[in-house]
């Protein structure tokens, strides 16, 4: 395989999370509710609304934890999305690190309403 094949092979899906990531953080953000944005990443894992409700966050993203990490970097770098585990950890990383950024969005919608 070329170098110029290989690039393009894992380069454009590096890409392609890097967007996904991006698009999480801003639909989090615009929503409004970090909670909400979490909890539909987490339901596209589970499969329905039901099973996400009685579905706890911690043992989901738990599961990270346990892809080795050899297969776990094999697969991630072929991948076209980040697994759903990370992303949920990630949305509730983006929501803990700025808790007054949810409750200001909240209230200029408030003002703006």
């Amino acid at each position: 395989m070329s170098n110029i094949a290989l690039t393009v092979r894992v380069g454009v899906p590096a890409y392609s999370r890097a967007r996904e990531t991006t698009c999480d953080h801003i639909g989090s953000y615009l929503s409004g509710d970090f909670e909400a944005s979490r909890s539909a990443l987490q339901m596209l894992g589970c499969g329905c609304r039901r099973l996400n409700q009685v579905m706890k966050c911690e043992p989901f993203i738990a599961q990270e934890a346990m892809v080795p990490a050899i297969a776990g970097f094999v697969t991630e770098i072929f991948r076209s999305h980040p697994r759903l585990t990370r992303r949920v950890a990630v949305i509730r990383q983006y929501s803990e690190r700025d808790p007054h950024l949810q409750s200001a969005h909240r209230f200029e919608a408030a003002v703006l309403s």
